[in-house]
Protein backbone atom coordinates (compact mmCIF):
# COMPACT_ATOMS: atom_id res chain seq x y z
CA UNK A 1 0.00 0.00 0.00
CA UNK A 2 2.85 2.39 0.80
CA UNK A 3 4.39 1.72 -2.64
CA UNK A 4 1.05 2.56 -4.28
CA UNK A 5 0.81 5.73 -2.21
CA UNK A 6 4.26 6.84 -3.35
CA UNK A 7 3.44 5.96 -6.95
CA UNK A 8 0.34 8.14 -6.93
CA UNK A 9 2.43 11.05 -5.60
CA UNK A 10 4.96 10.63 -8.44
CA UNK A 11 2.20 10.63 -11.04
CA UNK A 12 0.44 13.62 -9.46
CA UNK A 13 3.62 15.69 -9.51
CA UNK A 14 4.47 14.74 -13.07
CA UNK A 15 1.05 15.08 -14.71
CA UNK A 16 -0.45 18.07 -12.88
CA UNK A 17 1.71 20.67 -14.71
CA UNK A 18 1.04 18.92 -18.01
CA UNK A 19 -2.68 18.28 -17.79
CA UNK A 20 -5.29 20.69 -19.13
CA UNK A 21 -8.75 20.30 -20.58
CA UNK A 22 -10.79 22.45 -22.93
CA UNK A 23 -13.96 21.05 -21.33
CA UNK A 24 -13.39 23.50 -18.47
CA UNK A 25 -14.01 27.23 -18.77
CA UNK A 26 -10.44 27.82 -17.56
CA UNK A 27 -8.59 24.81 -18.97
CA UNK A 28 -5.28 25.41 -17.15
CA UNK A 29 -6.44 25.76 -13.54
CA UNK A 30 -9.51 23.72 -12.61
CA UNK A 31 -8.23 20.45 -14.18
CA UNK A 32 -4.96 20.78 -12.26
CA UNK A 33 -6.76 21.37 -8.97
CA UNK A 34 -8.88 18.26 -9.56
CA UNK A 35 -5.77 16.16 -10.19
CA UNK A 36 -4.06 17.51 -7.06
CA UNK A 37 -7.05 16.83 -4.82
CA UNK A 38 -7.83 13.46 -6.39
CA UNK A 39 -4.20 12.32 -6.37
CA UNK A 40 -3.63 13.41 -2.78
CA UNK A 41 -6.80 11.72 -1.51
CA UNK A 42 -5.94 8.49 -3.35
CA UNK A 43 -2.39 8.55 -1.99
CA UNK A 44 -3.71 9.20 1.53
CA UNK A 45 -6.12 6.25 1.25
CA UNK A 46 -3.33 3.90 0.21
CA UNK A 47 -1.14 5.25 3.02
CA UNK A 48 -3.86 4.74 5.64
CA UNK A 49 -4.48 1.20 4.40
CA UNK A 50 -0.78 0.44 4.78
CA UNK A 51 -0.72 2.13 8.17
CA UNK A 52 -3.61 -0.04 9.39
CA UNK A 53 -2.18 -3.27 7.97
CA UNK A 54 1.30 -2.63 9.35
CA UNK A 55 0.34 -1.58 12.85
CA UNK A 56 3.98 -1.26 13.94
CA UNK A 57 4.39 1.79 11.70
CA UNK A 58 4.16 5.27 13.22
CA UNK A 59 3.90 8.86 11.99
CA UNK A 60 6.42 11.38 13.28
CA UNK A 61 5.46 15.03 13.48
CA UNK A 62 8.14 17.74 13.44
CA UNK A 63 7.99 21.42 14.47
CA UNK A 64 7.49 22.26 10.79
CA UNK A 65 4.24 20.29 10.80
CA UNK A 66 2.93 22.49 13.60
CA UNK A 67 3.95 25.67 11.79
CA UNK A 68 2.15 24.37 8.69
CA UNK A 69 -0.95 23.56 10.74
CA UNK A 70 -0.98 27.05 12.28
CA UNK A 71 -0.80 28.62 8.81
CA UNK A 72 -3.65 26.46 7.51
CA UNK A 73 -5.70 27.13 10.65
CA UNK A 74 -5.22 30.91 10.33
CA UNK A 75 -6.32 30.79 6.70
CA UNK A 76 -9.40 28.77 7.65
CA UNK A 77 -10.39 31.12 10.49
CA UNK A 78 -9.86 34.17 8.25
CA UNK A 79 -12.01 32.49 5.60
CA UNK A 80 -14.85 31.83 8.04
CA UNK A 81 -14.93 35.47 9.17
CA UNK A 82 -14.19 36.89 5.71
CA UNK A 83 -16.58 38.64 3.36
CA UNK A 84 -17.24 35.54 1.23
CA UNK A 85 -16.48 32.20 2.98
CA UNK A 86 -17.69 30.18 0.00
CA UNK A 87 -15.09 31.72 -2.31
CA UNK A 88 -12.39 31.36 0.35
CA UNK A 89 -13.02 27.66 0.98
CA UNK A 90 -13.94 26.51 -2.51
CA UNK A 91 -12.33 29.08 -4.80
CA UNK A 92 -13.63 30.40 -8.10
CA UNK A 93 -14.08 28.71 -11.45
CA UNK A 94 -11.20 30.73 -12.93
CA UNK A 95 -8.46 30.43 -10.29
CA UNK A 96 -9.41 27.13 -8.60
CA UNK A 97 -7.25 28.09 -5.60
CA UNK A 98 -8.96 27.67 -2.24
CA UNK A 99 -8.55 26.80 1.42
CA UNK A 100 -9.69 23.27 0.58
CA UNK A 101 -6.78 23.05 -1.86
CA UNK A 102 -4.35 24.37 0.76
CA UNK A 103 -5.49 21.82 3.34
CA UNK A 104 -5.24 19.07 0.74
CA UNK A 105 -1.69 20.13 -0.05
CA UNK A 106 -0.98 20.12 3.69
CA UNK A 107 -1.91 16.44 3.68
CA UNK A 108 0.34 15.86 0.67
CA UNK A 109 3.27 17.62 2.38
CA UNK A 110 2.76 15.43 5.45
CA UNK A 111 2.74 12.25 3.34
CA UNK A 112 5.90 13.30 1.51
CA UNK A 113 7.63 14.14 4.79
CA UNK A 114 6.76 10.72 6.19
CA UNK A 115 8.09 8.90 3.13
CA UNK A 116 11.31 10.94 3.20
CA UNK A 117 11.80 10.01 6.85
CA UNK A 118 11.49 6.34 6.00
CA UNK A 119 13.56 6.40 2.80
CA UNK A 120 15.78 9.35 1.91
CA UNK A 121 16.00 8.07 -1.68
CA UNK A 122 12.42 9.27 -2.04
CA UNK A 123 13.78 12.84 -2.33
CA UNK A 124 15.53 12.13 -5.61
CA UNK A 125 12.46 10.43 -7.05
CA UNK A 126 10.28 13.38 -6.12
CA UNK A 127 12.83 15.77 -7.64
CA UNK A 128 12.90 13.64 -10.78
CA UNK A 129 9.12 13.80 -11.20
CA UNK A 130 9.15 17.60 -11.03
CA UNK A 131 12.25 17.98 -13.18
CA UNK A 132 11.09 15.73 -16.02
CA UNK A 133 7.69 17.41 -16.01
CA UNK A 134 9.50 20.76 -16.21
CA UNK A 135 11.50 19.60 -19.22
CA UNK A 136 8.28 18.70 -21.03
CA UNK A 137 6.71 22.07 -20.16
CA UNK A 138 9.81 23.91 -21.42
CA UNK A 139 9.98 21.77 -24.59
CA UNK A 140 6.37 22.60 -25.45
CA UNK A 141 7.12 26.31 -24.98
CA UNK A 142 9.91 25.90 -27.56
CA UNK A 143 7.31 24.59 -30.03
CA UNK A 144 5.51 27.92 -29.71
CA UNK A 145 8.76 29.68 -30.66
CA UNK A 146 9.13 27.41 -33.68
CA UNK A 147 5.68 28.44 -34.93
CA UNK A 148 3.71 25.25 -34.33
CA UNK A 149 -0.05 25.67 -34.62
CA UNK A 150 -2.06 24.50 -31.60
CA UNK A 151 -5.05 26.02 -29.83
CA UNK A 152 -3.06 25.94 -26.59
CA UNK A 153 -0.60 28.45 -28.04
CA UNK A 154 -3.47 30.72 -29.06
CA UNK A 155 -4.46 30.94 -25.39
CA UNK A 156 -1.24 30.41 -23.45
CA UNK A 157 1.46 31.41 -25.98
CA UNK A 158 4.80 30.56 -24.32
CA UNK A 159 2.94 29.60 -21.12
CA UNK A 160 2.87 26.02 -22.42
CA UNK A 161 0.60 23.62 -20.52
CA UNK A 162 0.49 25.91 -17.48
CA UNK A 163 -1.54 28.51 -19.40
CA UNK A 164 0.42 31.67 -18.61
CA UNK A 165 4.09 32.59 -18.95
CA UNK A 166 4.42 33.89 -15.37
CA UNK A 167 2.73 30.81 -13.92
CA UNK A 168 4.87 28.50 -16.05
CA UNK A 169 7.98 30.38 -14.97
CA UNK A 170 7.17 29.78 -11.30
CA UNK A 171 6.83 26.05 -11.85
CA UNK A 172 10.05 25.92 -13.88
CA UNK A 173 11.87 27.74 -11.08
CA UNK A 174 11.18 24.79 -8.79
CA UNK A 175 11.87 22.34 -11.64
CA UNK A 176 15.30 23.94 -12.07
CA UNK A 177 16.08 23.50 -8.38
CA UNK A 178 15.10 19.84 -8.68
CA UNK A 179 17.31 19.55 -11.76
CA UNK A 180 20.31 21.02 -9.97
CA UNK A 181 19.75 18.62 -7.08
CA UNK A 182 19.76 15.66 -9.49
CA UNK A 183 22.86 17.07 -11.23
CA UNK A 184 24.81 17.43 -7.98
CA UNK A 185 23.87 13.92 -6.83
CA UNK A 186 24.34 12.12 -10.18
CA UNK A 187 27.22 9.64 -10.07
CA UNK A 188 27.68 8.85 -13.76
CA UNK A 189 28.68 11.27 -16.52
CA UNK A 190 25.76 10.12 -18.65
CA UNK A 191 23.30 11.21 -16.00
CA UNK A 192 25.15 14.49 -15.50
CA UNK A 193 25.09 15.23 -19.24
CA UNK A 194 21.42 14.31 -19.57
CA UNK A 195 20.48 16.41 -16.53
CA UNK A 196 22.54 19.36 -17.79
CA UNK A 197 20.75 19.15 -21.12
CA UNK A 198 17.41 19.24 -19.31
CA UNK A 199 18.44 22.28 -17.27
CA UNK A 200 19.60 24.02 -20.44
CA UNK A 201 16.31 23.21 -22.17
CA UNK A 202 14.50 25.06 -19.40
CA UNK A 203 16.89 28.02 -19.20
CA UNK A 204 16.85 28.78 -22.95
CA UNK A 205 13.08 28.41 -23.27
CA UNK A 206 11.14 31.55 -24.34
CA UNK A 207 10.08 31.89 -20.71
CA UNK A 208 13.62 32.81 -19.69
CA UNK A 209 15.20 33.91 -22.97
CA UNK A 210 13.59 36.22 -25.53
CA UNK A 211 12.16 34.09 -28.34
CA UNK A 212 13.10 36.79 -30.85
CA UNK A 213 16.74 35.81 -30.35
CA UNK A 214 16.12 32.40 -31.93
CA UNK A 215 14.17 34.02 -34.75
CA UNK A 216 17.14 36.23 -35.63
CA UNK A 217 15.30 39.44 -34.89
CA UNK A 218 17.72 40.54 -32.13
CA UNK A 219 21.25 41.48 -33.18
CA UNK A 220 24.45 41.62 -31.14
CA UNK A 221 24.35 45.42 -31.24
CA UNK A 222 20.80 45.33 -29.83
CA UNK A 223 22.04 43.20 -26.93
CA UNK A 224 25.00 45.47 -26.25
CA UNK A 225 22.76 48.53 -26.32
CA UNK A 226 20.11 46.99 -24.03
CA UNK A 227 21.02 43.65 -22.36
CA UNK A 228 17.52 43.39 -20.86
CA UNK A 229 16.24 42.72 -24.36
CA UNK A 230 17.29 39.10 -23.79
CA UNK A 231 14.68 38.81 -21.07
CA UNK A 232 12.03 36.16 -21.70
CA UNK A 233 8.30 36.20 -21.03
CA UNK A 234 8.47 35.14 -17.36
CA UNK A 235 10.42 38.07 -15.94
CA UNK A 236 9.34 37.46 -12.35
CA UNK A 237 10.64 33.91 -12.53
CA UNK A 238 13.89 35.17 -14.08
CA UNK A 239 14.41 37.26 -10.96
CA UNK A 240 13.60 34.16 -8.95
CA UNK A 241 16.28 32.14 -10.77
CA UNK A 242 18.96 34.78 -10.14
CA UNK A 243 18.03 35.04 -6.45
CA UNK A 244 17.87 31.24 -6.20
CA UNK A 245 21.42 30.82 -7.53
CA UNK A 246 22.91 33.65 -5.46
CA UNK A 247 21.34 32.56 -2.18
CA UNK A 248 22.09 28.88 -2.82
CA UNK A 249 25.77 29.83 -3.17
CA UNK A 250 25.62 31.88 0.04
CA UNK A 251 23.90 29.09 1.97
CA UNK A 252 26.40 26.52 0.69
CA UNK A 253 29.30 28.60 1.96
CA UNK A 254 27.62 29.28 5.31
CA UNK A 255 27.06 25.59 6.13
CA UNK A 256 30.68 24.79 5.25
CA UNK A 257 32.94 23.53 8.03
CA UNK A 258 35.66 26.01 7.07
CA UNK A 259 35.52 29.32 8.90
CA UNK A 260 36.70 31.35 5.90
CA UNK A 261 33.86 30.01 3.74
CA UNK A 262 31.34 30.73 6.49
CA UNK A 263 32.49 34.35 6.67
CA UNK A 264 32.37 34.75 2.88
CA UNK A 265 28.96 33.13 2.74
CA UNK A 266 27.54 35.31 5.52
CA UNK A 267 28.97 38.43 3.86
CA UNK A 268 27.45 37.52 0.51
CA UNK A 269 24.13 36.71 2.17
CA UNK A 270 24.01 40.12 3.80
CA UNK A 271 24.96 41.87 0.56
CA UNK A 272 22.34 39.97 -1.46
CA UNK A 273 19.62 40.45 1.17
CA UNK A 274 20.31 44.18 1.54
CA UNK A 275 20.49 44.60 -2.23
CA UNK A 276 17.18 42.82 -2.67
CA UNK A 277 15.57 44.91 0.05
CA UNK A 278 16.86 48.20 -1.34
CA UNK A 279 15.72 47.26 -4.83
CA UNK A 280 12.22 46.54 -3.59
CA UNK A 281 12.15 49.79 -1.61
CA UNK A 282 13.26 51.64 -4.74
CA UNK A 283 10.48 49.94 -6.68
CA UNK A 284 7.92 51.37 -4.28
CA UNK A 285 9.39 54.88 -4.59
CA UNK A 286 7.50 56.69 -7.42
CA UNK A 287 10.50 58.92 -8.11
CA UNK A 288 13.04 56.11 -8.60
CA UNK A 289 14.28 54.82 -11.94
CA UNK A 290 13.34 51.28 -10.91
CA UNK A 291 9.75 52.37 -10.34
CA UNK A 292 9.60 54.22 -13.65
CA UNK A 293 11.13 51.30 -15.57
CA UNK A 294 8.68 48.86 -14.04
CA UNK A 295 5.73 51.18 -14.77
CA UNK A 296 6.82 51.45 -18.41
CA UNK A 297 7.33 47.71 -18.77
CA UNK A 298 4.18 46.57 -16.95
CA UNK A 299 2.08 49.77 -16.97
CA UNK A 300 1.20 51.46 -13.71
CA UNK A 301 -1.55 48.99 -12.89
CA UNK A 302 0.48 46.93 -10.42
CA UNK A 303 0.97 49.98 -8.23
CA UNK A 304 -2.78 50.65 -8.37
CA UNK A 305 -3.43 47.05 -7.28
CA UNK A 306 -1.02 47.48 -4.37
CA UNK A 307 -2.49 50.85 -3.33
CA UNK A 308 -5.98 49.34 -3.25
CA UNK A 309 -4.64 46.49 -1.12
CA UNK A 310 -3.07 48.98 1.32
CA UNK A 311 -6.40 50.75 1.79
CA UNK A 312 -8.16 47.44 2.39
CA UNK A 313 -5.56 46.23 4.88
CA UNK A 314 -5.90 49.45 6.91
CA UNK A 315 -9.62 48.76 7.27
CA UNK A 316 -9.26 45.09 8.31
CA UNK A 317 -5.69 44.65 9.52
CA UNK A 318 -5.91 41.49 11.64
CA UNK A 319 -7.73 38.69 9.79
CA UNK A 320 -8.38 40.36 6.46
CA UNK A 321 -11.18 39.58 4.04
CA UNK A 322 -10.71 35.87 3.49
CA UNK A 323 -8.61 33.91 1.03
CA UNK A 324 -9.20 34.67 -2.69
CA UNK A 325 -11.44 37.67 -1.99
CA UNK A 326 -9.22 40.39 -3.44
CA UNK A 327 -11.50 40.67 -6.49
CA UNK A 328 -14.25 41.99 -4.21
CA UNK A 329 -11.83 44.30 -2.41
CA UNK A 330 -10.71 45.63 -5.80
CA UNK A 331 -14.28 46.47 -6.75
CA UNK A 332 -15.07 48.06 -3.39
CA UNK A 333 -12.04 50.35 -3.67
CA UNK A 334 -11.98 50.72 -7.44
CA UNK A 335 -9.67 53.45 -8.76
CA UNK A 336 -10.74 54.90 -12.16
CA UNK A 337 -7.15 56.01 -12.81
CA UNK A 338 -6.70 52.79 -14.78
CA UNK A 339 -8.70 54.37 -17.61
CA UNK A 340 -6.06 57.05 -18.09
CA UNK A 341 -3.18 56.91 -20.57
CA UNK A 342 -0.29 54.75 -19.38
CA UNK A 343 -2.56 52.22 -17.69
CA UNK A 344 -4.34 49.10 -18.86
CA UNK A 345 -8.11 49.27 -18.37
CA UNK A 346 -8.36 46.27 -16.06
CA UNK A 347 -11.80 46.54 -14.52
CA UNK A 348 -11.72 43.02 -13.07
CA UNK A 349 -8.69 41.86 -11.06
CA UNK A 350 -8.53 38.77 -8.85
CA UNK A 351 -5.15 39.27 -7.20
CA UNK A 352 -2.81 42.15 -6.26
CA UNK A 353 0.16 40.37 -7.90
CA UNK A 354 2.22 40.59 -4.72
CA UNK A 355 2.37 37.89 -2.05
CA UNK A 356 2.69 40.36 0.84
CA UNK A 357 -0.45 42.27 -0.10
CA UNK A 358 -2.21 39.06 -1.13
CA UNK A 359 -1.71 37.37 2.24
CA UNK A 360 -2.42 40.54 4.20
CA UNK A 361 -5.70 41.08 2.34
CA UNK A 362 -6.59 37.38 2.66
CA UNK A 363 -5.84 36.89 6.35
CA UNK A 364 -4.53 40.17 7.71
CA UNK A 365 -1.23 40.71 9.46
CA UNK A 366 -1.72 37.44 11.33
CA UNK A 367 -2.02 35.52 8.06
CA UNK A 368 0.97 37.28 6.55
CA UNK A 369 3.12 36.45 9.59
CA UNK A 370 1.95 32.82 9.46
CA UNK A 371 2.82 32.61 5.76
CA UNK A 372 6.28 34.13 6.22
CA UNK A 373 6.92 31.94 9.27
CA UNK A 374 6.07 28.81 7.25
CA UNK A 375 8.34 29.78 4.37
CA UNK A 376 11.16 30.87 6.69
CA UNK A 377 10.88 27.79 8.90
CA UNK A 378 10.99 25.54 5.83
CA UNK A 379 14.13 27.28 4.59
CA UNK A 380 15.80 27.02 8.01
CA UNK A 381 14.84 23.33 8.23
CA UNK A 382 16.73 22.66 4.99
CA UNK A 383 19.77 24.60 6.21
CA UNK A 384 19.80 22.81 9.56
CA UNK A 385 19.49 19.42 7.87
CA UNK A 386 22.31 20.13 5.42
CA UNK A 387 24.61 21.43 8.15
CA UNK A 388 24.24 18.22 10.16
CA UNK A 389 24.76 15.80 7.25
CA UNK A 390 27.80 14.60 5.33
CA UNK A 391 26.59 12.68 2.26
CA UNK A 392 26.44 14.45 -1.12
CA UNK A 393 22.76 13.61 -1.60
CA UNK A 394 22.03 15.30 1.72
CA UNK A 395 24.30 18.30 1.22
CA UNK A 396 22.80 18.95 -2.22
CA UNK A 397 19.48 19.83 -0.59
CA UNK A 398 20.96 23.28 -0.02
CA UNK A 399 19.45 24.23 -3.38
CA UNK A 400 15.99 23.67 -1.91
CA UNK A 401 16.64 26.41 0.65
CA UNK A 402 17.89 28.75 -2.07
CA UNK A 403 14.90 28.23 -4.35
CA UNK A 404 12.49 29.18 -1.56
CA UNK A 405 14.12 32.62 -1.39
CA UNK A 406 13.87 32.88 -5.18
CA UNK A 407 10.23 31.86 -4.97
CA UNK A 408 9.55 34.59 -2.43
CA UNK A 409 11.36 37.20 -4.54
CA UNK A 410 9.38 36.44 -7.70
CA UNK A 411 6.14 36.34 -5.74
CA UNK A 412 6.46 40.07 -5.16
CA UNK A 413 5.27 40.42 -8.78
CA UNK A 414 3.08 37.39 -9.51
CA UNK A 415 0.62 35.22 -7.60
CA UNK A 416 0.20 31.55 -6.85
CA UNK A 417 -1.76 29.03 -8.88
CA UNK A 418 -2.64 25.36 -8.26
CA UNK A 419 0.65 24.30 -9.85
CA UNK A 420 2.87 26.69 -7.90
CA UNK A 421 1.16 25.84 -4.62
CA UNK A 422 1.68 22.15 -5.45
CA UNK A 423 5.45 22.40 -5.89
CA UNK A 424 5.81 24.77 -2.91
CA UNK A 425 4.04 22.34 -0.57
CA UNK A 426 6.11 19.48 -1.99
CA UNK A 427 9.21 21.33 -0.83
CA UNK A 428 7.62 21.82 2.58
CA UNK A 429 7.21 18.06 2.71
CA UNK A 430 10.83 17.48 1.69
CA UNK A 431 12.01 19.70 4.55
Amino acid sequence: QFAWSRGVIYLTLFFTPLYFSSSHWFPFTTPKTLIIIGGTLLSAIFFLCGFIVQSEESIKLTPLHYVLFVFLLVMAVAGVFGIDPQTSFFGTFFSSVSIVLLWTLGVLATLIGEFVRRDFGFVKKIAGSMFFSGIVVAFISHLFTLGFNWWVFDVAESGSTIGNSSFAGTFLLFALASGFYILFTAQSWKKKIFTSAGILTILVSPLFLNAQLWRGVISVSDILHSPFILSGAAQGAQLGVVVFLLFSLSFWLIVSEKKAKKIIGATLLIIFAVGLGLSYASLLNPGSKVHQYFAEAKSGNRFVFWDIAKVAIERKPFLGYGFENYQKVYQQNFDPIIFKEGYAAEQWVSNPHNVVYDMAVSAGIIGLLAYMALLGFTCVAFLKFVKEKEKVAEKAMIVFAGVLVGYLAQNFFVFDTPTSFLVYFVYIGLA
